[in-house]
């Protein structure tokens, strides 16, 4: 069924778009791709009031996305596609680090990039980068803003500059992006607690105990010396609100398509 649904979405997007062949490779990725996508989908939001335009969405939002990819990433996709398991080789080395410490700041990683070349590291995972709560915040895992890095890691640009000189040099960055749950300061947290019925549906929110007790009886607790449980009461809200790491981490309700895109 949703194969003549996805055709009409992508003849709708093809009148939208320009007729610059640089399309070809995104929707023949698309395409081969997609039904592996789908059987996902479908499973998560078939059901969903929301489905057809949640799924008119994600097109929207990877074309969009893909039109605005630099040229150089554009041909390393290209790259990587024609070796669908490059990162299995045996010639990957990966290093995970905090930035702050091990050299400070992204300036303190740039000058250590030469270094990573000699260690023969052709992977880099850094851990959370984004923008964390103030005080405690679980050692930047409590994210209050995914758009922008720490600003004691320096700024965006500068990161930026970092990936391409890695690129250059043959090394992979990745980033832990902290996608299961976010910081109570977040602003689709704080609009959840004014009573933003759209930002309550980003996050599990019970009225009562009746739910969460259920949970509680097989969930494991990951801290349960010093964040016992898992939910957290917000009075703003007069909700119980699942948090399975630390009461200021609420985690994101993913049955939510709109969730998906956001995070998307």
């Amino acid at each position: 069924m949703y194969n003549k649904y996805f055709q009409s979405i992508l003849n709708d997007l093809l009148k939208k778009l320009s007729s610059s062949n640089e399309y070809t490779v995104f929707f023949t990725r698309l395409g081969a791709n997609f039904s592996t996508f789908m059987e996902c989908f479908e499973s998560l939001y078939n059901k969903h009031p929301s489905y057809n335009k949640s799924l008119e969405d994600f097109i929207a939002i990877i074309s969009e996305y893909y039109k605005n990819r630099s040229p150089d990433l554009k041909q390393l996709d290209i790259k990587r596609e024609r070796d669908q398991y490059w990162y299995l080789h045996e010639n990957m080395v990966a290093m995970m680090l905090y930035v702050d410490r091990f050299n400070k700041n992204i300036k303190g990683l740039i000058d250590k990039i030469d270094y990573f070349e000699e260690l023969g590291v052709n992977v880099l995972h850094l851990m959370p980068l984004a923008k964390p709560r103030s005080g405690e915040n679980d050692g930047g895992y409590a994210v209050e803003d995914y758009l922008h890095i720490r600003e004691d890691f320096g700024t965006d640009e500068e990161l930026d500059d970092f990936i391409d000189r890695c690129h250059k040099k043959g090394i992979c960055v990745v980033i832990d992006m902290v996608l299961n749950h976010t910081a109570d300061t977040h602003q689709w947290a704080i609009d959840a607690k004014k009573g933003v019925k759209k930002y309550e549906d980003y996050y599990y929110t019970y009225e009562d105990r009746i739910i969460p007790d259920l949970y509680e009886e097989t969930m494991p607790e990951i801290f349960p010396d010093n964040a016992p449980g898992n939910f957290t009461f917000c009075s703003e809200m007069n909700k119980w609100v699942m948090s399975v790491f630390h009461n200021y981490q609420w985690d994101l309700n993913y049955t939510n398509p709109e969730v998906f895109l956001e995070i998307l």
